[in-house]
Parts: C-alpha cells; structure tokens; sequence
C-alpha cells in the first residue's frame, strides 16, 4: 500500500481544517480538491478527477478494507462517480457532499463504500 511521504500539513491539522469548514457549500463538486487542500497542498494533484484517484490507489494495491481509521481516506463509488472523505475514527467521516455541504457522518451511511487509504496525493508535489 502507498504511504505518504509527508504531507504539508499533519494529519491532527487536516482533519481541524476540514472541520471549520463544516457547513460551507463552497467546496461542493470538489471533494478531492478539498482533500488535498486540508493536507497542505495546494498545487493540484495531475489527475481528472476523483475516479482517476481511485483507480489509481486500486492498481497499486493501496485501498484497505474495513472501518477507515483515524487521518486515512475512505473512498466510495456509486453511479453518479466517486468521492472521498477523511475519517475523523469511531466510524465517523468529514469532508465536502454530506447534504450538499462540507459534513460529518457515519461512513456507512453514503452508499458504495470502496474501502481507505493513506492520505496520499501521488501527483502533487
């Protein structure tokens, strides 16, 4: 599985950033960007979309299965595309289209849980 390098900002400082953000539309349709954003990149990542995120995580053997633990990603696809949240532990994830909004809710409760990752952004340097 692929481990960051070293992220910009520390894991603790990601998932704070994304929380005071909860409630904001701004970031909604940019749910990869506003990931890479919290872990303190701020060029973008080199790749279309959050589908092609996946399916490159998914050819390197880097999603895991089960609950996502503290700081990882947990990736869903369904039929409208995938998206990506970061949990925040005890099941619970953050990040941009919980309701239209940056949110809080249990992982299980979006459809089409694909399983975590590192917080990874391979193509942002």
């Amino acid at each position: 599985m692929p481990v960051p390098a070293g992220n910009p900002r520390p894991t603790e400082d990601a998932l704070r950033w994304q929380l005071e953000r909860v409630g904001s539309t701004a970031w909604e349709g940019f749910g990869l960007k506003f990931q890479r954003m919290a872990f303190g990149f701020a060029v973008e990542t080199g790749v279309a979309d959050e589908c092609e995120a996946l399916r490159w995580l998914l050819a390197r053997d880097g999603i895991g299965a089960g609950e996502p633990p503290r700081g990882k990603l947990a990736w869903y696809e369904a039929s409208g595309g995938v998206s990506v949240l970061s949990s925040l532990g005890d099941g619970k994830v953050v990040g941009a289209g919980v309701n239209g909004a940056i949110g809080v809710m249990h992982y299980l409760d979006r459809p089409g849980y694909a399983g975590w990752s590192e917080p990874i952004f391979p193509y942002a340097s």
